[in-house]
This record gives structure tokens, sequence and C-alpha cells, in this order.
């Protein structure tokens, strides 16, 4: 295999699980064949976050979705913060006070 960085030839460098992990021999970077996946699918996290506005709790959520639940949370936050962006700042004018 060929190093990602600098296209040079590679040595063996151990096991991750069943597959070889090769280490280049010019800069010491160790890689993988396949390319790793980060993130859940925007799907899965607006399912997560619809879950979430019918009352379910973030654990729940988490066990259904098959996520952790601060990754739930954040995911949550995350659209929160994008609508409060997305809105714009009102401001009271006058208030009406009662004798109560």
């Amino acid at each position: 295999m060929q190093c990602p960085r600098y296209k040079s030839a590679s040595n063996k460098a151990g096991f991750i699980g069943k597959t070889q992990r090769p280490r280049c021999k010019k800069c010491g970077f160790q890689f993988t064949k396949n390319k790793p996946q980060w993130g859940f699918d925007p799907k899965i996290k607006q399912v997560a976050r619809y879950l979430y506005l019918n009352k379910m709790s973030i654990r729940s959520i988490a066990k259904t979705v098959g996520a952790s639940a601060p990754a739930v949370l954040s995911w949550i936050r995350e659209k929160g913060k994008a609508l409060v962006k997305s809105t714009e700042k009102r401001y009271i004018e006058a208030v009406e006070v009662d004798e109560i």
C-alpha cells in the first residue's frame, strides 16, 4: 500500500481487529485501507429530533437510533442553535402590569 500523504511505500505495523495496518516508511504515518466513517446519517438525526419533540426521553431515543445519549443531545442542541440564529430577534416595546 502507498501512504496517502507522500505516496511512498509502507511497512506492516500491526493489526486493527483483523485488518493489517501499514506504516509509511518516509513519514511514519499509520493508516488503513478503508476510509473511516464519521458521524450518523442526517435522516437518523432528523428522526431523533422528531422523537424528542414528541416527548421521548434522550436515553430512549439513543437506544432507538443506536447512538449515545450525549450524541443525541448534541444533535438537538445543534438544531436549536440553528433555529435561534435563523429567527429574528423581537423586542418588547411595552409591558402592561396588573395589580396582582
